[in-house]
């Protein structure tokens, strides 16, 4: 049985430290891989950058507003197509007020079998990360 990685409403996490051992995730019985909410003053997510490989599950990062990036998540190499979780979505983006780039998606390769979702993320300038 595998499980995936939920983080949220920690409203005083700084740091993701403790995780940096994480190389791979499952899902919840949603299909969600990793969930990110409500973490308002985490900066990073270079924690997670030994996480590498395909997730079984959907990615939602929500209202981390002092993120200013996604890099840590670079390893990740596609998102499952069983992903249910997410608004029905296979990476949920939004409310990330500082978040100025999603170059971490770079290494999804393939298609998003559900969709992408960006909302709200008012910093985010360029949709590089996508190619």
């Amino acid at each position: 049985q595998s499980f995936g990685l939920s983080v949220k409403q920690c409203y005083k996490l700084t740091s993701l430290a403790g995780l940096e051992g994480v190389s791979s995730l499952g899902a919840d019985e949603d299909g969600v891989s990793l969930y990110l909410y409500d973490l308002w003053q985490l900066t990073t997510l270079d924690t997670l950058s030994s996480l590498t490989g395909p997730l079984l599950g959907c990615l939602q990062i929500r209202d981390l507003p002092t993120l200013r990036n996604i890099d840590g998540l670079q390893g990740i190499t596609a998102v499952d197509q069983r992903a249910v979780g997410c608004y029905g979505r296979s990476v949920v983006i939004e409310v990330n007020t500082q978040l100025a780039s999603i170059g971490g998606l770079r290494g999804i390769t393939g298609n998003l079998p559900r969709g992408l979702a960006l909302e709200s993320n008012q910093a985010l300038s360029s949709l590089d990360g996508l190619q």
